[in-house]
């Protein structure tokens, strides 16, 4: 069963909306515990403890300049044309293109964001907004993966209607 276009994008934005929201808790969890820690052992000696940083936030709104594309609608190989199946192939191309710009602007977002905070933010901080930059990442390939498992299943169909293509 092929998932219509606007299903594969309401998933992925499901997708990163959970991971958002379940680091968030992670991290402010974390923070919780690391409070009760201090106030429980404040007469013993500690050693430097780096306040929280809400790192998770700051590039969540940092991402949102970056643009994940949306996969183009995958042809139907039974009753598609060559052309449309060449033009398939060319916005698939397109999309490729725009999906590594995504990752890479996921990637420097996430690098610039750990690179201004690493002399202020807990090692466990800067970890976790390593993940959430890993699972944006993960998120445009799985997306990128689906779209080409359904438009291989096309060709395949394509293919075996047209044997001498």
């Amino acid at each position: 069963m092929l998932l219509s276009r606007q299903a594969i994008i309401t998933l992925s934005a499901i997708g990163v909306v959970a991971a958002v929201l379940v680091v968030w808790g992670v991290l402010s969890s974390r923070a919780v515990h690391r409070q009760a820690a201090i106030v429980a052992s404040a007469t013993a000696p500690q050693p430097v403890i780096r306040p929280t940083i809400d790192l998770i936030g700051t590039a969540s709104i940092a991402l949102q300049a970056c643009t994940l594309p949306s996969p183009p609608a995958a042809p139907d190989g039974a009753t598609a044309s060559l052309n449309q199946m060449l033009a398939a192939r060319n916005e698939f191309q397109a999309y490729d293109a725009a999906t590594n710009s995504y990752l890479s602007c996921v990637d420097a977002t996430v690098n610039r964001i750990a690179s201004q905070s690493a002399s202020v933010a807990a090692k466990s901080d800067l970890d976790s907004l390593h993940m959430f930059g890993i699972r944006a990442h993960n998120t445009a390939i799985d997306q990128e993966t689906a779209y080409v498992d359904q438009f291989n299943v096309q060709v395949r169909t394509y293919k075996a209607k047209h044997p001498s293509f």
